[in-house]
């Protein structure tokens, strides 16, 4: 028993020698990550994420049309295939988007290998995969700093749990921008770390990020916000780095940024902006404290009060909704800015939705949404388990109220508001950066939080959130990886001092 026991031992040092000799950390969450999701989206029967009619946009923008037969399942099922146009029609929509351009690679890469009549969605998950595992190996370098301790490969496996899961990889198997939004996110983080770690050329790094926030801030108007967090990013490189060639660059890429946030905000418009308006009024404004009275004092006609609670899509209304008359007199003037205007004035009405919204911000997918194909035979509207652990512990255990988050808030600060502070007596401004980075990922959540709720109101605003549960994701892992390298409040980087990396700055 003592000899099998010592051999069991044995093979075990050897397996793990050979792991850490041929294979990386940040390789391993690749491999795993790419295994999973490629078993998922590419091993029939295909899975994905339904269409709440935000994908209708896309069809005339990109050439596609549905297929006879597949236009009145909705929301209940995923539709994996869609016939490709094959006249030009010149009254077709251009929908202007980043997204655009990973269409049009996926639609020429299906003309090529697949077919010239029918787009299969799995060209465009392949591409979405693709460009996802780099970020991932980012990421996981990142955090691990290039190490091969048993702590670096135990972070590797916690990334594979939390990004792997494929409540998130399933959206590469959809038209909705969610897929470029996850994928660029964790670009941005994983490389805010990286730079912090030398662990890279600076002036790639750089570039990768310019790329990456791009992507995002021309997705779509709804991301315009990131532009602070961009630009700060910027001004903390140009004003950290001690070579010339790199401030000049991070000062290119300023310019960058704002031309990007001024393209979003000319031409990429939010599509129905009645729709917009109309719910930001039904499910928002009129969930709080408003009443008649309020809305002529907002000089708004009282007669407006009637579509409270209101769908902007139900089959019968109180009211005329296209007509010219509301046109003029409710969505005209019912913009973001007359929105604002009235949440300053009345705080306890934006609290209030706040506080009812939070429930939805646990919720990667919006739970109305189908994963499985009909030919499956699987009831309407079923989801998808297949590794999805950690979206599951999320929505059994983790409270779904606005206090948890405040709460999870002060307990980032509390851990990284020390750490600027000591480095800022000590005059290290280097130190300073992971924790202005995780702190400024944090404003982004609140920020993503106050624009979405006083857009779009409170109900149905799950994909609208998305963004916040995998900020919140991120810096977890950050942490837990800081913590476990009790790297967090010393004044010399452990990953830095001990593992090396690149002196350019």
């Amino acid at each position: 028993m003592t000899s099998i026991k010592h051999q069991m031992k044995q093979i075990a040092i050897n397996t793990e020698q050979v792991i850490k000799t041929y294979l990386s950390p940040a390789w391993l969450s690749v491999i795993l990550i790419g295994l999973i999701t490629s078993w998922v989206l590419f091993v029939l029967p295909a899975n994905g994420i339904a269409n709440n009619g935000d994908f209708n946009k896309w069809f005339e923008a990109a050439g596609l049309y549905p297929l006879q037969g597949f236009t009145e399942d909705g929301s209940s099922y995923f539709t994996r295939q869609y016939g490709i146009l094959q006249y030009y029609n010149p009254g077709s929509s251009r929908w202007l988007s980043s997204q655009s351009a990973f269409l049009a690679i996926a639609l020429f890469f299906n003309k090529l290998f697949y077919s010239q009549v029918i787009f299969d969605m799995r060209f465009l998950g392949g591409l979405y995969l693709l460009y996802y595992l780099g970020a991932i190996y980012l990421l996981t370098s990142s955090i691990t700093g290039k190490g091969r301790r048993r702590s670096d490969y135990l972070l590797a496996l916690l990334v594979v749990f939390i990004l792997g899961d494929t409540s998130y990889t399933l959206y590469f198997h959809s038209f909705y921008v969610l897929a470029l939004v996850l994928i660029t996110t964790v670009y941005l983080f994983a490389l805010s770390i990286a730079f912090y770690r030398r662990l890279y050329p600076t002036k790639l790094m750089i570039t990768l990020f310019l790329v990456n926030a791009f992507l995002l801030i021309t997705l779509h108007q709804q991301f315009l916000y990131m532009v602070l967090f961009l630009l700060a990013w910027l001004i903390l490189t140009t004003l950290t780095s001690r070579l010339f060639s790199t401030k000049m660059f991070a000062l290119f890429g300023t310019f960058t940024i704002i031309l990007g946030a001024s393209i979003t905000f000319s031409f990429i418009n939010l599509g129905n902006r009645n729709y917009q308006h109309f719910q930001a009024f039904s499910q928002g404004l009129m969930k709080g404290t408003v009443d008649e009275t309020d809305l002529e004092h907002q000089q708004l006609n009282s007669q407006y009060a009637l579509l409270a609670g209101e769908d902007y899509f139900a089959d019968y209304l109180p009211l005329d909704i296209d007509g010219n008359e509301i046109f003029t007199d409710f969505y005209q003037p019912l913009d973001q800015f007359w929105l604002l205007r009235y949440y300053l004035k009345h705080p306890a009405d934006l609290v209030s939705l706040m506080k009812t919204a939070m429930p939805q911000v646990s919720q990667v997918q919006d739970p109305n949404l189908g994963n499985h194909e009909k030919s499956q035979g699987q009831p309407a509207g079923t989801k998808n388990h297949f590794f999805n652990g950690y979206q599951t512990l999320r929505q059994a255990y983790f409270p779904k109220t606005f206090g948890f988050y405040l709460v999870f808030s002060l307990i980032i600060l509390i851990l990284y508001v020390p750490l600027i502070v000591k480095s800022w007596q000590q005059r290290n401004r280097w130190r300073m950066l992971p924790g202005i980075f995780i702190l400024s990922f944090l404003i982004m959540t609140y920020l993503n939080y106050l624009t979405a709720i006083i857009n779009y109101g409170v109900v149905g605003v799950t994909l609208r959130l998305f963004i916040i549960p995998l900020i919140f994701d991120l810096i977890l892992i950050f942490t837990l990886a800081e913590l476990l390298h009790h790297a967090l409040w010393r004044p010399v980087d452990p990953l830095i001092k001990d593992r090396g990396g690149h002196n350019e700055q």
